[in-house]
């Protein structure tokens, strides 16, 4: 019987006390706004990028090589900017390098890509980015995804209140 009741009070205890912590983690989409020269047609972001804290993604770009009416360009120059939209004043968490030229080289037949590097060290969620190569805008947002950890209570307290109540039937068997 009081094995049977042990098993019933420490079943209940658990049920009680067993939960879980939700812990966010922010991870960033990045998403072309459009546009319409030859480097947003080159550059565009078909799939969002996603991002988590401390992460790093390289996104490979070449321009055209040629003007609208056929003249050799060789190599372009495009300016790098990031600016948070929702709270202009604020600190802006996400890093673009290299910074503040974006180079585009071709050389002969082959096209050198130059890598646009995206570094999340920290946002809060919903917020928004503007990223800008040249004329060309990409939009980043930051959401949250929730992750389940267990909190030390949700495992401690159900594990001692178990010893306990064993401990207290171990001693009431010994007749003390």
């Amino acid at each position: 019987m009081k094995k049977i009741l042990l098993l019933i009070v420490s079943g209940l205890l658990i049920a009680c006390m067993a939960g879980s912590a939700m812990a966010a983690g922010n991870i960033v989409f990045v998403t072309t706004a459009g546009g319409s020269d030859s480097f947003a047609e080159s550059t565009r972001i078909t799939t969002p990028i996603q991002m988590g804290l401390s992460d790093t993604k390289t996104i490979y770009a070449a321009c055209n090589a040629y003007t609208s009416n056929g003249n050799f360009i060789g190599s372009k120059t495009y300016d790098v900017s990031v600016t948070r939209i929702d709270d202009p004043t604020g600190d802006v968490h996400l890093s673009v390098s290299p910074s503040p030229t974006f180079n585009l080289i071709f050389s002969g037949e082959t096209w050198l890509y130059q890598p646009l590097v995206l570094t999340m060290s920290d946002a809060e969620t919903n917020e928004n980015y503007e990223l800008t190569v040249g004329t060309d805008t990409y939009h980043v947002s930051v959401t949250t995804e929730v992750t389940t950890v267990p909190e030390f209570p949700t495992v401690a307290l159900p594990v001692a209140a178990i010893l306990g109540l064993v401990f207290i039937f171990g001693r009431k068997k010994e007749g003390l």
